[in-house]
């Protein structure tokens, strides 16, 4: 995704994507777009997730069944009972679980769990 130039918040003609920017789209080439490693690095990824989801659609046996059911819980997803796991529901829990493991290696849980009690004491005012 392109990043906004400094001193835009993307809401409204100051979005230089909208037609209505003074500057085009498609004049984003002075190193404000990403670079092409960057793109392919994030098209590896995306890959290797859709090869992981395919993989795991068609293994078969207990713990993969209780995978693919962990995943599309984790995913949020309602699910059909004729439909119970899709693949775009285990790549949507997929990345919630890698996120959820890469914010473990720097928070611990009773870090997270102060995170939770606060936000949730910033709820719906009265």
């Amino acid at each position: 995704m392109p990043r906004l130039p400094s001193g835009t918040t993307g809401v409204g003609g100051s979005n230089p994507t909208s037609s209505c920017s003074s500057r085009p789209a498609n004049s984003w080439n002075d190193g404000e777009q990403e670079s092409g490693p960057a793109i392919l690095k994030r098209l590896l990824i995306a890959g290797q997730a859709c090869a992981l989801a395919w993989r795991l659609m068609r293994t078969e046996g207990v713990f993969a069944e209780q995978t693919r059911a962990f995943l599309v819980r984790l995913s949020g997803r309602q699910m059909k009972r004729s439909t119970p796991v899709t693949t775009p529901a285990l790549l949507a829990g997929l990345h919630n679980l890698f996120a959820t493991l890469e914010t473990l290696k720097h928070y611990s849980p009773d870090e997270l769990q102060r995170f939770a009690l606060f936000t949730g004491s910033l709820g719906p005012g009265p």
